[in-house]
């Protein structure tokens, strides 16, 4: 007996036949928050498809044979049997990837701050820079900005549109070749520090902080989900390790 949309049924059962178990092994497994036995991309998978409120009441609603049922809806009867179940997922997957995350929001963290310090100490990177200023106000000159004693950083993205007599030559190519006539290892630092540029522009500071604060707020949330819940089970399988989220946030 099919109660679920036909694509829903599918898509639930190809996800079941990955575990090659039956639906009282898999919500088992659930029961007992064996997170190591889907792993992080299975339960981001099953978290995505739990089921809707309408499904709920389509489910429960049922009085037949729960053994005439199709497989998906006679997983999500034996789901919906289970007390906390996405609490209980939710839990599995934040202890599962936890470590993960956190080294990863560590790692572009640490990428980004050595970048910036390499940055800043940089003498051939200054010396590029004060011709910049130099060649803005040589352009300026006689405006009310000819006279600059510095410049925004995003002001750089302008020397690529500003051309010279020669479509080809930008105003960034004559301040490279200036720069290399005045010390031919100055701008040596691009190819020292290119792949680490490569890598941190796959990312943002901005990006860092909101996933960093993303993990905070799911640990929050699951904690007060946890201290209202009466559920003694879950609260000896995950208690202990969100005691441990707050420091661990903190002292990395």
């Amino acid at each position: 007996i099919s109660l679920l949309d036909p694509k829903r049924s599918m898509n639930i059962n190809i996800y079941l036949k990955q575990f090659r178990k039956s639906n009282e092994a898999i919500v088992d497994l659930i029961k007992k928050g064996e997170g190591r036995s889907f792993g992080v991309e299975k339960l981001k998978g099953l978290i995505k498809l739990l089921p809707q409120l309408d499904e709920i009441e389509l489910i429960q609603n049922y009085d037949g044979d729960p053994e005439k049922l199709g497989n998906a809806e006679n997983f999500f009867l034996k789901l919906l049997s289970l007390p906390n179940y996405q609490l209980r997922l939710e839990l599995m997957l934040l202890k599962s990837d936890f470590q993960s995350q956190l080294s990863n929001v560590r790692s572009n963290l640490l990428l980004l701050t050595s970048i910036c310090r390499g940055l800043y100490d940089n003498k051939g990177l200054k010396t590029f820079l004060r011709l910049v200023l130099h060649a803005g106000n040589f352009i300026n000159k006689g405006s009310n900005v000819g006279d600059a004693v510095g410049f925004r950083i995003s002001s750089l993205n302008k020397l690529v549109l500003t051309k010279s007599n020669d479509p080809k030559m930008s105003l960034l190519h004559v301040l490279v070749e200036e720069t290399e006539a005045k010390d031919k290892h100055a701008l040596e630092f691009v190819d020292e520090m290119q792949d680490d540029l490569h890598k941190a522009s796959r990312f943002s500071l901005e990006a860092v902080k909101t996933e960093f604060i993303q993990i905070k707020n799911t640990v929050k949330r699951l904690q007060a989900q946890l201290a209202a819940s009466a559920d003694e089970e879950i609260k000896s399988q995950f208690g202990e390790f969100l005691e441990q989220t707050p420091k661990l946030l903190t002292t990395w």
